[in-house]
């Protein structure tokens, strides 16, 4: 009888800490919104839902959500350095609330999240060995999510980006501390897991999607990466993170398709036509063409992306990149002293990394002229 009441005293707690998500239509508008790069009206909804539930670590985790993507997702967002620490207050604040409340599904999914965010702001301020273990107490804690609710598709994605990034782009000594911290990943359950949340997900259908339409670009399937990009900015056109690789995408389809003459055929309508707005537009082309050996093709879509914005510092640095990758220093030496030249007056680099990649430029003109 004992063992019986035992048994029935597990289940119904198993039961009272199992439940399912609750995802409410503020909930969803509040990651719309940032999603589509309005992050500050995102952020003033969920700043009155937390005004309203102070202790729910779910408005918690969508503060987070917002102001870390306030940048990625609209280029006029917050600097990147008040990002990181903005992040990294919010998510601990989160956790703290979270970790003293009962062990639920929903508040284990929450602070999975938060420590996902957490990890990410120590990436981008190159704390490795704090980043795996924090995604390490993600991983652990959307694992029993998933064991509890295993309808819980969301909680796989911060799990695809555990599995997948490690194991694919991770190198060098970091890739020894991610072995270390038992972050090595796995490539192809990283992208079951992406393909899972895309197809079958809620609150991050979108961002999987997303996820999924950069790793086709980086591994130059294009067509894939369009696809995906194209329904994205169909549905987010703010979006400035997603309208960068839909319209790179869209180009290099079309360079792949028909050649890449028609730079020079139609220079004339070229912006309009193909809604070019700056030089950056362009400039990811050139990169991607250069990155598959592609020369002639990159040095064409450079040279017309000098022509069409003359005084953009970043035609000059990507033409210099050019010259140093075919080995004609003294030409690449040329355009990165042009580059530099014309840094200070370029309106198109932000405040922030202006000074950054000015120093860069001088460093590579310095090892250059000591060759």
């Amino acid at each position: 009888m004992k063992k019986l009441l035992l048994l029935l005293f597990f289940i119904s707690m198993s039961m009272l800490y199992s439940q399912q998500l609750e995802i409410t239509q503020v909930d969803r508008d509040i990651i719309s919104l940032t999603f589509n790069g309005d992050w500050q009206k995102a952020d003033s909804i969920v700043t009155v839902e937390l005004e309203k539930n102070p202790n729910n670590p779910k408005y918690h985790f969508l503060k987070t959500y917002v102001m870390f993507y306030s940048r990625s997702f609209n280029e006029n967002g917050p600097r990147r350095d008040y990002i990181i620490r903005l992040t990294k207050h919010l998510a601990w604040k989160g956790i703290r609330i979270a970790e003293n409340l009962p062990p639920t599904t929903e508040n284990k999914f929450y602070l999975g999240y938060l420590y996902s965010f957490l990890c990410r702001a120590n990436i981008m301020e190159q704390e490795y060995w704090i980043a795996y273990w924090n995604a390490s107490k993600c991983q652990d804690y959307l694992e029993e999510v998933i064991e509890e609710d295993p309808s819980n598709n969301d909680a796989y994605f911060a799990l695809a980006v555990i599995e997948y990034f490690p194991d694919a782009m991770v190198t060098g000594f970091r890739s020894f501390l991610a072995w270390l911290g038992g972050m090595s990943g796995d490539k192809e359950k990283g992208m079951q897991y992406f393909r899972l949340v895309a197809n079958n997900g809620n609150m991050f259908k979108d961002e999987a999607k997303l996820g999924l339409g950069i790793i086709y670009r980086i591994d130059e399937d294009y067509e894939k990466s369009l696809e995906r990009m194209t329904e994205l900015y169909a549905k987010y056109p703010n979006n400035y993170l997603v309208k960068y690789f839909y319209k790179s995408n869209r180009l290099i389809s079309f360079i792949n398709n028909n050649g890449v003459m028609f730079l020079e055929e139609e220079y004339n309508d070229l912006r309009e036509k193909y809604d070019i707005e700056t030089a950056r537009d362009l400039n990811a082309v050139g990169y991607a063409f250069m990155s598959s050996e592609k020369m002639d093709v990159a040095y064409t879509v450079f040279n017309t992306n000098l022509r069409l914005f003359p005084e953009a510092a970043n035609c000059y640095d990507s033409f210099a990149e050019w010259y140093y990758r075919k080995g004609d220093n003294p030409n690449a030496i040329k355009y990165y002293q042009l580059a530099y030249d014309k840094l200070p007056a370029d309106t198109t680099y932000n405040a922030e990394y202006k000074p950054i990649r000015m120093q860069q430029i001088q460093d590579r003109l310095n090892e250059l002229r000591d060759q």
